[in-house]
């Protein structure tokens, strides 16, 4: 639209100057001719005028915005043919011009598939790896199908429990079926059977989900014998911060988790507290691994050469994006939640967003530990900064980032608020399809801009050939 208000004010100026020029020369020069070979000067007039109309009749480009829309229309079909569902056509334009890519981690830079490891510190007396599991299981809703990884974690592939229908996402009719099961021995069955049965001697009187802000999960409970007790599961640092014991075991426990991060696994914490008022204990620390995936590391590689950079923000312990940013290729630049801007009074943006942070944001490789507030004041940053930002999400938390930025693309298995709130929409897992969608956009727009550039020589051509305006002597009327 904007090619399309210059190119038609270009060529109001152009014809309203060579209609002008043409009333002035053509008057000077039938005031030469003869009398009885002289025109009236309200002939001259009219013969310039059709001549200046004709001109800007055939040097506007009437057809730029449907052969605009239409590329984009086609481009978009071609999109999702490569796993890429575009909801705004303005967004491919946005899309081949991005120069910085903002990605979540779990499940887009790495497989999503978390894999229990042995190791369990316990920090209870007669705790062991199968009863810190079990009680963590009793802070999730172990009679529903698990609706994030962490639960699907502990209850599909820590206590084997049957599979059932998938969990039905927001406007997904219930019960829907989640494809392909997978082979379970008989032995896992019989086990996720007795551990099933085990759960369900336990009544859950209430449960909060989990919160990204407060960064666990809890459930209150009566357990068979008649007695009340709470457990939370959640990031080590918040459920140490639970503990009446909290000064005491820190140490121990800050330097465990220091130690699986170095090596990439990741920890969940499970406390308890027994009555109503009882003070919190921290049982232990379930570890697993999120490895990443086979071909992020030449995805980024390849973003690099098209002139993208990638920045990974998470909301997982500092320790464990470091050496998943090192081992992707990506820096170990990495900035926890300490100094990183927070919305104001009002959710306003700060007015010294630029000034006061964009030297921590733009040099940084990655973010950790954030919060929902973070990543889009990290996006809102990189904007106000210069960059094209695109920003990948999947859950409700996401859904402000990914309106703020240029190009909001919500990952496979995203939610319905962050799918709303999205340009592109992916249908494959991993950061390869927007990579390829990237490739896909900027030929999309090569063939925008060469078709722009041919309609814009085509309008000077017309307008600025001397020898068009030399074929209009008035001497000739």
């Amino acid at each position: 639209m904007q090619v399309m208000i210059v190119l038609v004010s270009l060529s109001l100026c152009l014809c309203s100057a060579a209609f002008i020029y043409l009333v002035v020369v053509g008057n000077r020069k039938n005031n030469d001719q003869t009398r009885e070979h002289q025109v009236t000067y309200e002939k001259i007039v009219k013969e310039s005028l059709s001549f200046a109309v004709v001109v800007l009749v055939a040097s506007i480009p009437l057809a730029v915005e449907i052969v605009t829309t239409t590329t984009l229309a086609m481009g978009s079909r071609m999109l999702s043919r490569d796993g890429a569902i575009v909801t705004r056509l303005a967004s491919i334009e946005s899309m081949a011009g991005m120069d910085m890519l903002c990605s979540d981690k779990t499940g887009t830079l790495t497989l999503n598939k978390m894999v229990i490891q042995d190791d369990c510190p316990t920090f209870t007396p007669n705790e062991n790896k199968e009863t810190v599991l079990f009680q963590a299981a009793l802070a999730a809703k172990w009679k529903e199908p698990p609706r994030d990884a962490l639960d699907t974690m502990v209850l599909k592939t820590g206590l084997k429990l049957p599979q059932g229908p998938k969990a039905p996402a927001d406007g997904d009719a219930e019960g829907e079926s989640a494809g392909p099961a997978e082979v379970v021995s008989q032995a896992d069955l019989e086990e996720g059977q007795r551990n099933l049965d085990k759960l369900n001697t336990f009544t859950q009187i209430d449960f909060t989900p989990f919160d990204p802000r407060t960064k666990k999960t809890e459930g209150k409970l009566r357990g068979p014998d008649g007695n009340v007790f709470s457990i939370a599961k959640g990031a080590p640092h918040v459920i140490l911060n639970m503990c009446a014991n909290k000064e005491e075991i820190r140490l121990d426990v800050e330097k465990k988790v220091h130690e699986l991060g170095t090596r990439g696994i990741r920890s969940l914490a499970v406390g308890r507290k027994d009555g109503e008022d009882g003070p919190w204990r921290l049982l232990g620390i379930l570890t697993f691994l999120d490895p990443p995936r086979p071909d992020t590391k030449q995805t980024i590689a390849d973003a690099k050469v098209l002139g993208v950079e990638v920045k990974m923000i998470t909301g997982d312990h500092k320790v464990v994006a470091v050496e998943t940013a090192r081992q992707l290729g990506m820096g170990t630049l990495i900035q926890g939640p300490q100094g990183l801007p927070m919305l104001g009074e009002g959710g306003s943006v700060p007015p010294d967003l630029v000034d006061k942070y964009a030297a921590l944001i733009v040099p940084s490789c990655g973010f950790a530990q954030v919060f929902p507030e973070h990543k889009y004041l990290i996006v809102e940053c990189l904007r106000q900064v210069g960059y094209r930002c695109g920003m990948t999400g999947d859950g409700v938390n996401d859904a402000p980032a990914l309106k703020r930025a240029d190009v909001g693309i919500a990952v496979q298995g995203a939610t319905d608020a962050a799918r709303a709130a999205s340009d592109i929409v992916l249908t494959h897992e991993g950061l390869s399809v927007c990579i390829e969608a990237l490739k896909i956009a900027r030929e999309i727009f090569a063939r925008l801009k060469n078709f722009i550039n041919y309609r814009i020589s085509a309008t000077l051509q017309v307008l600025l050939t001397p020898s068009a305006i030399d074929r209009a002597d008035p001497s000739t009327y």
